[in-house]
């Protein structure tokens, strides 16, 4: 349902289901690291959403995927500097 949204083909092959696996699992640890502030973890999923948003760029340049794949990598660069944002509001105070 996702990829249709984004106008992305649908896929019968499993590694869409490995994926949303994987962020799920991913998930978890941000819902269970958060309430501790962990300011290294933090500043962790900065550096590795800046990496993903460069890595789908990277993909859709090498004509491997469509071009919305980008459009994913945007809402990563926004939760990015949305963490960052709050990290270095919080190191000020």
């Amino acid at each position: 349902m996702l990829l249709s949204m984004f106008g992305i083909e649908p896929t019968s092959e499993v590694w869409i289901k490995v994926v949303g696996a994987l962020a799920f699992a991913i998930g978890l640890y941000y819902i269970l690291v958060a309430p501790a502030n962990n300011e290294t973890f933090l500043k962790a999923t900065v550096y590795n959403r800046v990496l993903i948003a460069v890595w789908f760029a990277f993909f859709v340049a090498m004509g491997w995927v469509q071009w919305q794949l980008v459009l994913f990598g945007g809402v990563d660069l926004l939760g990015a500097a949305w963490t960052w944002g709050a990290l270095r509001k919080s190191n000020q105070a």
